[in-house]
């Protein structure tokens, strides 16, 4: 009875054994509406066919790719049979089959290459697609047969997982999506990896550093989460989990808030000492305006810096604010205004130095006009004489640089320049006819 019972127990198992095996016809049909007929690009070399010398006569061999898988390399198997050159005629020879090296080919599809696939065969250990690069014709120099070394029993694996095999040899779409997330989900773990060991590095205590890097820490794992969606595959570590990126949404809210009241701290803290800063330097910005170049030089000076303290004022408010921080709009009003006079009084020193250029060039002009007279006595004196060229050429060089002196003065806004430039003009000319 008990043997019965085993032996029945042992048919039971072996039916459903096969009860979950993939039916060969599932198979070929599965890799028919993959394949058949459509264009894939090669991923490994293909064979075609290899020149052998058969009774003196040379003549062409089919030669099939075998994909052992396993990251084992391609094998290449000679067929038995030959094809003369012109591959019009078949030789009736009976010549054996067998594998050859890769550098012995003849000719073969390169990667890359577009192939068709012209029938599917479902065998014990394997499946075998006939390829050609031509889509309506098939003949021995586009012939191409990838042999798929599955092993024995494979019909038990699901065909999408054969297809996925596939993948290694020719490019399928979504295979190729597939492996690139894959690739993507393995960046994502090396940053993750480093951001980790960041975070290790760190004080526990909450600082910007920290929350940046919890920031960061969140991000990728939400992008492996989504990635790892996409693909159908989950992470047994929890620490990459969806439920992970909710709590690392509280924790950086909650560092968010501290982070914010610290930074607030050395904010006010810094806000008081450009106050200090800028008040100190206030009487010698707003007080009278300069009579002479150095003071203006200085004045400038002073007043830029004291423009700089007060917009760096501006920026730390903004900062203070942007953590949630508060400042009083009484604060933020008188800023204003402190800016604005001091750009209008940047304003008013640029136009005065217009001004005191314009004196300096005037005086420049006065000294000038003094040193013609002296030049004008020397020619008087040197008329007729061998210096006379000489003192003629001094006296229209000097002219000249009255005349530049004179267009100087009237780009700056000069009201007397332009006549002074038509007198100079006029003196050029006369000299120069001398």
């Amino acid at each position: 009875m008990t043997t019965r019972i085993l032996v029945y127990l042992l048919a039971l198992a072996a039916t459903a054994s096969m009860a979950f095996a993939a039916n060969p016809r599932d198979i070929k049909r599965t890799f028919e509406a993959e394949f058949k007929g459509r264009p894939f690009a090669t991923k490994v070399p293909v064979a075609t066919n290899a020149q052998v010398a058969v009774n003196g006569q040379g003549c062409l061999r089919l030669v099939d790719t075998e994909i052992p898988f396993g990251g084992v390399s391609p094998r290449y198997y000679m067929r038995a049979g030959c094809w003369l050159p012109n591959g019009a005629v078949t030789m009736q020879l009976t010549i054996n089959g067998s594998y050859i090296p890769f550098s012995a080919l003849t000719r073969l599809i390169p990667r890359g290459t577009t192939v068709y696939v012209q029938s599917i065969e479902v065998k014990d250990d394997r499946v075998e697609l006939l390829l050609s690069t031509d889509a309506n014709q098939l003949t021995v120099f586009n012939y191409g047969k990838l042999k798929l070394m599955y092993g024995r029993g494979y019909q038990t694996r699901s065909p999408e997982e054969l297809l996925e095999e596939v993948s290694e040899s020719l490019v399928i779409a979504r295979f190729e999506r597939k492996a690139a997330t894959k690739e993507a989900i393995n960046g994502l773990e090396s940053r993750l990896s480093a951001v980790k060991s960041r975070l290790a590095a760190l004080p526990a205590d909450p600082s910007s550093q920290r929350l940046e890097a919890l920031k960061e820490q969140r991000q990728i794992i939400g992008e492996l989460v989504g990635k790892r969606r996409e693909i159908g595959a989950d992470s047994s570590d929890k620490s990459t989990s969806e439920d992970s990126v909710l709590q690392l949404d509280e924790a950086i809210v909650s560092m968010q808030k501290s982070v914010g009241d610290q930074q607030v701290k050395e904010a006010q803290a810094k806000l008081g000492d450009l106050r200090s800063r800028s008040d100190a330097l206030k009487p010698k910005v707003l007080g009278k305006l300069p009579t002479t170049f150095p003071e203006w030089q200085d004045q400038i000076a002073n007043t830029e810096a004291y423009r700089d303290f007060l917009r760096d004022q501006k920026n730390l408010i903004a900062k203070i604010e942007s953590v949630g921080g508060a400042v009083s709009e009484a604060e933020k009003t008188l800023l204003k205004e402190q800016l604005s006079a001091t750009d209008e009084h940047m304003s008013s020193l640029q136009q005065l130095r217009d001004k005191m250029k314009l004196a300096q060039t005037d005086a420049e002009f006065s000294e000038m006009k003094r040193t013609k007279i002296r030049l004008l006595d020397i020619y008087a004196r040197a008329f007729g004489s061998p210096k006379e060229r000489s003192a003629l050429q001094g006296l229209i060089g000097h002219l000249q640089r009255m005349r530049d002196n004179r267009h100087a003065a009237n780009e700056m806004g000069s009201t007397t320049a332009s006549t002074q430039l038509k007198e100079l003009e006029l003196e050029i000319t006369k000299y120069n006819r001398r």
